[in-house]
């Protein structure tokens, strides 16, 4: 990803894991906008690459499944998360194979690698069941973040018709590659 000096640097990292259902939302909404033109990230498992791509933004979205507690399923959800407020406690169960956003941000301000504006972006769903495909109602989602995250960055200018069709075209796909 490069940026314009001029411009304020903005990252959207998308986590999950894309052979867990819905947990996949995130993962391949960051790969569609990267691929529409986007300073986007999917981010599986490695931590410590997320940590360097948030490293000097000035604004960073994190895209992920939500658990029920942040609402009903399919509702899409937007949290600015404070970091200076963030409690040490969120990272006593830090491990690198799964993290929260918030750990993730944590992290990255911990270490004095991120202190911009921060938002989680994503979708409430109860389906994470191992080797199954994204919900229709998850994936119906899609256009509603996309305008989210174009409203949080306006100055990327996304392109939610080209993400959209990618993000689509992702989901024919099978889950696991040959």
């Amino acid at each position: 990803m490069r940026w314009h000096p001029s411009v304020p640097k903005a990252v959207i990292l998308g986590l999950g894991n894309r052979l867990a259902g819905d947990d996949a939302f995130g993962v391949l909404t960051a790969e569609a906008l990267q691929e529409c033109g986007a300073p986007a990230a999917s981010m599986e498992l490695d931590v410590f690459e997320a940590v360097e791509l948030l490293r000097d933004a000035d604004k960073a979205v994190i895209v992920d499944a939500l658990g029920t507690e942040w609402g009903k399923p399919g509702e899409v959800v937007a949290l600015e998360v404070q970091l200076e407020n963030v409690d040490v406690e969120v990272l006593r169960n830090l491990w690198a194979h799964r993290i929260t956003p918030v750990q993730l941000l944590a992290t990255a301000w911990g270490v004095g690698a991120f202190k911009g504006k921060a938002w989680i972006v994503g979708v409430v769903s109860d389906n994470v069941e191992f080797l199954s495909p994204v919900s229709q109602r998850t994936a119906d989602s899609f256009h509603e973040v996309c305008e989210l995250i174009c409203r949080l960055l306006p100055e990327l200018r996304i392109d939610c018709s080209c993400a959209g069709n990618r993000f689509r075209e992702k989901l024919s796909r099978p889950l696991v590659q040959p």
